[in-house]
């Protein structure tokens, strides 16, 4: 419920990133302030949306469902490189003559 609200925000970040950039950007140069300055004002300016959203994104808890797919996903790949080892041990000589 939270993670959902939480995650909400990070997206809806994004616009307001956009929006600020613009709004720096068209009063920086309302102000009289140089180019050079203006575009690297509004570029960082822009990022601050975006920290925020990594701060608040990296307080967020996974919920259970994705935990415990992700603790299957790991025992599947733990599978899935033996069986790679195996193949190529297997076919090692016939790939190591078609590399050259």
């Amino acid at each position: 419920k939270t993670a959902g609200k939480l995650l909400a925000i990070v997206f809806s970040f994004q616009g307001v990133g956009g929006l600020l950039s613009c709004s720096v950007f068209a009063l920086c140069m309302a102000f009289g302030a140089s180019p050079a300055f203006t575009w690297r004002f509004a570029l960082a300016f822009g990022a601050v949306p975006t920290l925020v959203a990594v701060a608040m994104r990296s307080r967020m808890e996974e919920n259970d469902e994705f935990t415990d797919a992700h603790k299957q996903e790991e025992a599947l790949s733990v599978g899935h490189w033996k069986a790679t080892r195996a193949m190529l041990s297997t076919y090692r000589n016939v790939l190591i003559g078609t590399a050259g």
